[in-house]
């Protein structure tokens, strides 16, 4: 239990436990060093009930889904506006059309990644796309409540901890509830993000207006950054942007993601959603061009919000082995690397300007050549010039080869 052991692998940041606690501020949140936060229980206020122990999703975890039913589907016309294939558009789009409200991470006009709520379309479109930084709740779980009490259908996505820590802070089923679980690799800090922010600020002389993590063009990993000069820098392969590269590798992400005790079947979830990546193996032809999501449906409620999605989606059956092929965090955790330890400490010690032109200098070999000279082609017009005298090449390799 983190109050007795300060162990950091057991405590994911959920804020049950601050929720629940009915002599505030006897429990408050405060961020370490990494910028993570953690639980402090003030114990001359605190009345010893016991209640901030009983809900902690990582002392009592619970696992009450079914085998899940797995799908590749995408939104048609609406995933160019998402991550991948624009499921939890689709799902939350159909709550509030139904007079319900979701609750889902947004970032601020502060870059600040923190959950909020939407009750129209237009206040929708902050939540979509993904963030990679933890997302703060606040008061979020109290605001669910009272929405759930009302008899508003509310949908919440999150994390698996996060959608853990809303159960058990509610400690009862409403009908009214409906969540996804967001497939998990691991969370950074808001702090590590702030840093990587500043970084780009004094490279390029202006403040970051705005920040994508993702391109939709070729589904992938990107940083796209908008500066209040009016000037954009792209990176269209993930890996050469230090905090994305750190991201990846697990350097930057919560001590618990690596013990993650919700990264299995059966999920938190009444659904998840992640990116189906491999998806041409498993559904051969699909259109993958802007992207194609992965669906968890893993209980009756899942299943009866997908019968009523279904039809504005492009939709195929698949299978657990093929969705954790190429994503196996839908069944484990990230494996925690040798330098996890030592990053903040190099951090601290020679700042993040230097680690971005060494330590965090993507190698050769691990750069995605073939997204860059898309890019390089694309930007003189040359690209689909290439891509039908490689594809007039192979044809005649293939005529050769057949004499």
């Amino acid at each position: 239990m983190y109050f007795y052991t300060q162990n950091e692998y057991e405590c994911s940041g959920c804020t049950a436990c601050v929720n629940v606690c009915a002599h505030a501020p006897a429990i408050t949140m405060e961020k370490n060093d990494e910028g993570f936060l953690y639980p402090i229980r003030h114990d001359d206020l605190c009345v010893k009930c016991g209640l901030c122990e009983k809900v902690c999703p990582f002392e009592h975890p619970i696992y009450k889904n079914d085998a899940p039913t797995v799908y590749a589907a995408y939104d048609k016309m609406e995933r160019s506006g998402s991550s991948s294939g624009g499921l939890f558009y689709t799902i939350a789009s159909y709550v509030i059309n139904c007079g319900g409200v979701v609750f889902g991470a947004a970032c601020n006009k502060d870059l600040k990644v923190r959950h909020i709520c939407a009750r129209t379309l237009q206040e929708l479109q902050p939540l979509r796309g993904s963030k990679y930084v933890q997302s703060e709740l606040g008061d979020c779980y109290e605001k669910i409540k009272d929405e759930l009490k009302k008899g508003t259908l509310v949908y919440f996505t999150g994390v698996g901890c996060q959608v853990a820590g809303l159960y058990a802070f509610l400690r009862k089923d409403y009908k009214n509830l409906v969540t996804s679980d967001i497939v998990c690799h691991g969370v950074p800090s808001q702090y590590m993000f702030d840093v990587h922010l500043s970084f780009l600020k004094d490279r390029y002389k202006s403040r970051v207006k705005s920040y994508s993590f993702r391109e939709k063009e070729y589904w992938l990993t990107r940083e796209e950054v908008e500066f209040e000069n009016g000037r954009m820098k792209r990176k269209y392969d993930g890996n050469m942007s230090p905090f994305l590269y750190s991201f990846g590798l697990g350097y930057i992400s919560r001590y618990s993601c690596f013990n993650c005790i919700f990264a299995k079947i059966p999920r938190q979830g009444d659904m998840s959603l992640a990116d189906f990546w491999g998806v041409e193996e498993a559904v051969p032809g699909i259109d993958t061009s802007k992207g194609v999501s992965l669906v968890l449906l893993n209980n009756g409620k899942g299943r009866k919000i997908w019968d009523e999605i279904k039809e504005n989606l492009v939709c195929y059956e698949s299978t657990l082995e093929a969705a954790i092929k190429y994503n196996p965090n839908v069944v484990r955790p990230t494996k925690e690397p040798d330098f996890r330890k030592d990053f903040f400490k190099i951090l601290r010690k020679i700042g993040y300007s230097q680690m971005a032109t060494t330590i965090l200098s993507c190698p050769p070999e691990m750069r995605n050549r073939r997204i860059e000279l898309k890019m390089v082609l694309s930007r003189w017009h040359l690209y689909w010039m290439y891509y039908y005298a490689k594809r007039y090449l192979k044809i005649v390799l293939k005529n050769l080869k057949l004499k």
